[in-house]
């Protein structure tokens, strides 16, 4: 039987290829398909290595067919394989053998590098930074009614700087005298004294650990300001799947993409969109020697099936839709395609750490929240001592 193959790594590897000699014997995921399901049926497979300026295919309007499934239509190869997304326009006309891999569509840009001083907003999420928002309004308002009650003291303003005082240590005496308080006042002293450890040790981890894009979902916003960089392949994939003219910039660099991440890389004003799987594959080109992304991945899309393709009526469509399932649910197909990022991911190369000076500005919001705590705690000593005073004249 006679495959017509698209070299798509690491689906379709190429023995000739000598950027992927470290792989020694390992073959690509569909081609170790085919392998063993050939073996398992006692038929050859042989192999016909599409040239890289075909590439994939589409069914046009008129019934003919385009790029690698030329193949089919000529008879000259009963499958098709090559990390083909089934879709639509392929699966009404032709014979699909699936649902052996999932890849998700990613945009790619330059890594984001953002001052060291906005990290301080990092070790927590935006619904602990609420909660603890909340948490202080609640338990303030509990301590200014209770204190009313029991005390008749109205200072709510007072009250309000001391509850927060807590957080920076500035301990009040008098809340803590009222038995009838000092239930709530224990707790909140444990609420802040954790809430402040929990911080320092997170901002101590952000700070030192392994920068990682945290914010999977893609921001339009900041893509809306970049060009677009995007493959013939994607372009032609929207185009008849969607219905969409994708706009990108007319460089050669653009046209695969192997030169898309690259250049992406080295730009900070372009993004690129394509499947996960191509990345992953060669992440290591995308490191640097410090050990830092040199990309930036955002979700675009997902719900995507690879496919490889047969003409209407394919003899051994079944057999090979059943060893194919059997093959993914067994986890064969998942155990091959780790072993071959396994050893893909051999190539990185092992960062040195280098010391990075901290200056002054870096700091200028630990040093805004340490005034601020500065000025809290002086405006209490100096309310203090007017009261004192007032009562002492009084």
């Amino acid at each position: 039987m006679t495959v017509a193959v698209s070299e798509d790594p690491p689906f379709i590897i190429s023995e000739s290829n000598q950027n992927f000699q470290f792989l020694d014997t390992i073959e690509g995921l569909e081609q170790h398909l085919l392998s063993n399901i050939g073996r398992l049926v006692n038929i050859s497979i042989d192999y016909i290595m599409v040239p890289p300026h075909v590439r994939y295919g589409f069914v046009l309007e008129d019934g003919s067919y385009t790029g690698s499934l030329v193949y089919l239509q000529n008879k000259t190869a009963e499958i098709v394989a090559g990390a083909f997304i089934l879709i639509k326009n392929r699966a009404e006309v032709l014979d699909f053998i699936t649902g052996y891999n999932f890849p998700t569509i990613k945009v790619y840009t330059s890594a984001h590098k953002e001052g060291t001083w906005k990290s301080v907003y990092k070790p927590f999420g935006q619904t602990t930074w609420a909660l603890i928002i909340l948490s202080y309004i609640v338990f303030s308002t509990v301590i200014i009614v209770l204190s009313y009650l029991i005390t008749g003291n109205n200072d709510y303003m007072k009250t309000l700087l001391r509850v927060l005082g807590y957080f920076y240590g500035n301990v009040d005496n008098n809340l803590i005298r009222v038995t009838k308080l000092r239930r709530f006042i224990i707790i909140w002293i444990i609420f802040a004294l954790l809430t402040c450890a929990f911080y320092n040790t997170a901002l101590y981890s952000v700070i030192t650990g392994k920068k990682t894009n945290i914010t999977p979902v893609i921001d339009k916003q900041y893509i809306s300001f970049l060009t677009p960089c995007i493959t013939e392949t994607i372009l032609t994939f929207f185009k008849y799947t969607y219905n969409e003219t994708l706009v990108t910039d007319d460089s050669p660099n653009c046209r695969y993409i192997e030169t898309a991440l690259d250049t992406v890389a080295k730009s900070s004003n372009l993004y690129t969109i394509y499947l996960d799987y191509s990345y992953k594959f060669g992440e290591y080109k995308y490191i640097d020697k410090d050990g830092n992304q040199k990309l930036d991945t955002w979700d675009y899309s997902s719900h995507y099936m690879l496919a490889m393709y047969a003409s209407k009526g394919f003899p051994l469509f079944d057999v090979f839709c059943e060893y194919v399932q059997r093959f993914f649910e067994s986890g064969l197909t998942e155990k091959h395609l780790n072993d071959i990022y396994f050893k893909s991911q051999l190539l990185k190369v092992n960062p040195v750490r280098k010391f990075v000076a901290v200056t002054l500005s870096d700091c200028r919001i630990h040093f805004g929240v340490l005034l601020f705590g500065v000025v809290l705690s002086v405006m209490c000593f100096v309310i203090e001592l007017n009261k004192k005073q007032i009562n002492y004249a009084t």
